[in-house]
């Protein structure tokens, strides 16, 4: 027999003919496994600086083109990030500890006008309304909100901008996943140690906006890169 004749590493590259000698086949070197990398974790990170004018005066009191400069500089610490939450970290900024309606409509007009001037910029037209800098022109990245304000990790201050690029992440991980494990995958990247209904619904609803898009492929209930 032919398997006691040649050990079996050789059999492999041994080809029989009935009409002549042996002849060896080249032998194709495989290269390893490509090893992927876990993308390494980044932090949110929320705006921290002083402000001089809340030693003298109140928040709504500021003009506009005070305020539209304190709220580019959160912005372009926390952007993508909702004009709630801007509203938010301005306050506590200027040390109070809630946000009133006066606050709450002097900061909406100061973002207003950091748009109009072009310091800011909406990530997308329609609400919600989530501001990112004039400055940044690679798209966001996911961040880590384990250790952040609660404020921050609510469902609905979540920008959709960023929920893409981790959702295209997660896919490209998995070559297929369906919409539920892709969810629980962005969940975990985002900080979250579980996924709740609410925010399990959000993430697969912003998968379904990118097969929309035309960047990624719902194939029998599997999600794929293109």
């Amino acid at each position: 027999r032919f398997s006691q004749v040649f050990s079996p590493p050789l059999l492999p590259l041994l080809r029989f003919s009935i009409h002549g000698p042996l002849e060896r086949l080249p032998v194709v070197a495989r290269e390893a496994p490509i090893e992927r990398t876990p993308p390494e974790k980044i932090k949110y990170v929320e705006a921290s600086f002083p402000i001089e004018e809340s030693r003298f005066g109140e928040l709504h009191e500021m003009p506009e083109s005070v305020l539209s400069g304190y709220v580019a500089k959160i912005v372009e610490a926390e952007g993508p990030i909702h004009v709630d939450e801007v509203c938010r970290r301005l306050s506590q900024l200027w040390g109070y500890k809630r946000t009133g309606a006066r606050i709450s409509n002097a900061v909406q007009l100061a973002a207003e006008r950091a748009i109009r001037v072009g310091k800011v910029r909406l990530c997308q037209p329609d609400p919600p309304f989530f501001l990112e800098s004039c400055s940044s022109a690679e798209a966001p990245v996911v961040r880590d909100r384990a250790e952040a304000s609660s404020s921050v990790r609510a469902v609905d201050m979540l920008p959709p901008t960023e929920l893409w690029q981790a959702i295209l992440r997660a896919v490209e991980a998995s070559i297929a996943i369906s919409p539920g494990e892709c969810a629980g995958d962005v969940a975990r990247m985002l900080g979250f140690k579980s996924t709740s209904a609410q925010l399990r619904a959000y993430i697969e609803r912003e998968a379904h906006v990118l097969v929309h898009k035309g960047s990624l492929l719902l194939i029998d209930g599997s999600l794929r890169l293109p």
